[in-house]
């Protein structure tokens, strides 16, 4: 079973942060010392139309829900740890998911600042 999280300021997350790759925005969220990416996001950012089957493929200790807020209202949204992050990105694209690619398209250490 997954985890779930209720995402409140106070839960020790450090809020939803926007990261912008190839012109799109990747909702992310750091909780103590992890980063956390929508998994959704990810997908459609390397053109994966079928996010769903593609996140399902992850391992369930390597993702996890947030309840969010959106335009819609509250959203119970996947979240990706990195090790779900590279495990996404090599299962989807493995030709735009090299080491090097995907080490410059994620500033993690950045990100964790």
């Amino acid at each position: 079973m997954t985890n779930q999280h209720c995402f409140q300021k106070n839960d020790g997350a450090a809020g939803l942060q926007l990261f912008a790759f190839e012109g799109q925005q990747v909702r992310t969220i750091i909780q103590g010392d992890e980063i956390w990416f929508a998994g959704k996001d990810v997908c459609e950012v390397f053109g994966d139309s079928n996010h769903r089957r593609s996140l399902g493929r992850v391992l369930e200790e390597d993702k996890t829900h947030f309840e969010i807020v959106t335009a819609g209202g509250k959203q119970n949204v996947i979240f990706i740890n990195e090790a779900g992050l590279y495990d996404l990105l090599f299962s989807m694209r493995p030709e735009r998911a090299n080491s090097k690619g995907v080490q410059d398209a994620y500033p993690l250490e950045t990100q964790r600042r």
